[in-house]
């Protein structure tokens, strides 16, 4: 055992599991002693050298004049000088506390009558294993904590290499993003202006081809805008700026930003609030983000001729509750956690044939909690999906305040 690699030391274990065991200091005066030496050698006082009681038959001479550092992983076999009839052979090991040292040994007895000569007990050699055998162990022990070293560091350099990695993913995305977004808008800002043919009528077919681009550019730049929101939630740099609202006055004016849509599927949208007045500080931009996802998601998987009910209400510890609830296709419960996974879109029997790029409701969970709150979903198969944006107590105002009011 390597002087640097010291043990720990429990003397009230090792009187049970080392019989024959000595403490020693750097000085090799006798700290501790095993009850069992204790009752061989009755003269033995704490503090005694050890070569008072021991003569070394290897190392040859006296233990005075080897340094203890000399002594770790050496053989030693010393015979008592009363009674010189025991001999003990065994190792020191360092220990953990100061510069103390363990002398882990065992009786060198050559028979029965050997044993009873010295006073000894099958009882004393029970608990015991042989040096030797001990010595493996400890060795496997310490060459079990140097492995554990060894994978401890490796694992803090693969997460360090992870994190980096995770922040060039980011920061790509997010420069990415912004370099498809200038073109994108460019695209989707022309194609808007030849489908509303403002500079002439244009051929029908085309004005066909161009809905189909404007559609594509809308599509794709929502996508974009979603990776530029997780790039950045990712690496920490979505920076909230909370702001004094009426959360009724900006639901409905989702509502209304959602109703081509609902148009198109025949839906019915119903707003209600007990407290119409209910105001609310949070991230407004971020509030509306997570409800429109909340109700595009409610149109895409509703039937037509169906119906969409937004509830505003306080929950029981006064945090607030907004329920998007519609009767559309469902989920199984069993696939709702997976929902919230980047990239994922539930049953893909049911969202097969839906647009999407599967990161709306990851990104709109990640921006709830970094208010301090939560979207939670409940679903049955066939009746319909209510899921809940919830905000803690501290996020809502009674009363009504002018909108725009910023708060540090």
């Amino acid at each position: 055992m390597a002087p640097d690699k010291p043990l720990a030391f429990d003397p009230t274990v090792a009187d049970r599991l080392f019989p024959f065991h000595l403490v020693l200091d750097r000085g090799l005066r006798v700290l501790h002693a095993a009850p069992v030496i204790g009752r061989l050698l009755p003269s033995l006082r704490l503090g005694s050298t050890l070569d008072e009681f021991f003569e070394a038959i290897r190392p040859q001479g006296l233990l005075a004049h080897i340094a203890p550092g000399e002594l770790v992983d050496t053989l030693l076999i010393l015979r008592s000088r009363h009674p010189p009839s025991l001999v003990l052979k065994g190792q020191i090991v360092p220990l953990a506390s100061g510069g103390e040292m363990a002398l882990l040994a065992s009786p060198r007895v050559a028979d029965a009558d050997e044993m009873r000569q010295l006073g000894l007990t099958a009882a004393d050699l029970a608990l015991h294993d042989p040096v030797s055998e001990t010595l493996v162990v400890l060795q496997a022990m310490r060459a079990s904590l140097m492995d554990a070293e060894l994978l401890a560091k490796r694992l803090r350099q693969a997460r360090d290499e992870a994190l980096l990695a995770s922040k060039a993913k980011s920061q790509f995305l997010a420069n990415m993003s912004h370099e498809l977004r200038t073109p994108l808008n460019a695209i989707i800002g022309f194609t808007d202006m030849m489908v509303s043919e403002i500079h002439g009528r244009i051929p029908d077919r085309y004005a066909g081809y161009l809905k189909d681009v404007h559609t594509s550019g809308r599509h794709l730049l929502d996508l974009i805008n979603d990776l530029l929101d997780l790039a950045r939630i990712e690496a920490d740099r979505f920076d909230l700026k909370p702001s004094r609202f009426a959360v009724v006055d900006l639901l409905g004016e989702c509502v209304r930003v959602m109703t081509p849509q609902l148009r198109r599927k025949a839906l019915k949208a119903e707003l209600a609030s007990p407290e119409p007045s209910l105001s609310i500080v949070a991230d407004e931009r971020a509030v509306k983000q997570i409800f429109l996802n909340l109700m595009s998601n409610a149109v895409k998987f509703s039937r037509p001729n169906g119906r969409i009910d937004v509830t505003v209400a306080r929950e029981d510890d006064s945090g607030l509750r907004i329920t998007v609830a519609d009767g559309g296709e469902g989920i199984d419960p069993a696939l709702i956690p997976t929902v919230f996974e980047p990239f994922r879109q539930g049953d893909s029997h049911v969202t097969r044939d839906k647009e999407g790029s599967g990161l709306g409701l990851h990104i709109a969970s990640r921006l709830a909690q970094l208010h301090g709150g939560s979207i939670r979903m409940e679903s049955v198969p066939g009746a319909g999906t209510t899921v809940a944006l919830v905000l803690p107590s501290g996020s809502v105002i009674d009363g009504r305040a002018a909108g725009g009011e910023k708060f540090p």
